[in-house]
């Protein structure tokens, strides 16, 4: 998984699954606990990108502390940008972009507008 390779634990047989999917759980439970009233949570899907990269960061933060007892250097920098990222996003400092996960009261009610001349290439395109 992303967590067990983010903390470096891709070849460890003796971690238990279940063990990444709590530090996985604890990291989302966070998320949405600090997103509350900002953001419609939980995420659903499609997950932005953003939030996938600070949950992967956290839980992968938390389970090295777990592994090493709080002693590990590498899990508390993990956790500690991964909570200074959630608090910009808290505060409003950092939005969100997309549809998924839209400031709750903001946003626009479409792009392009009409007005807009049509786009020449779209992301399906290959060059």
């Amino acid at each position: 998984s992303a967590i067990r390779s983010d903390a470096g634990f891709t070849n460890a047989t003796n971690l238990a699954d279940w063990v990444v999917d709590e530090k996985r759980r604890a990291a989302e439970a966070e998320i949405n606990y600090l997103l509350n009233g900002r953001y419609t949570v939980p995420f659903t899907k499609p997950i932005p990108e953003l939030i996938t990269t600070i949950t992967i960061r956290l839980a992968s933060g938390l389970l090295l502390q777990s592994a090493y007892h709080g002693q590990s250097k590498e899990g508390d920098t993990k956790v500690k940008d991964a909570r200074a990222l959630l608090q910009q996003l808290a505060s409003g400092a950092v939005a969100l972009p997309g549809e998924v996960g839209e400031q709750v009261g903001s946003g626009v009610s479409s792009y392009p507008d009409s007005d807009c001349p049509p786009r020449l290439f779209s992301i399906e395109d290959r060059f």
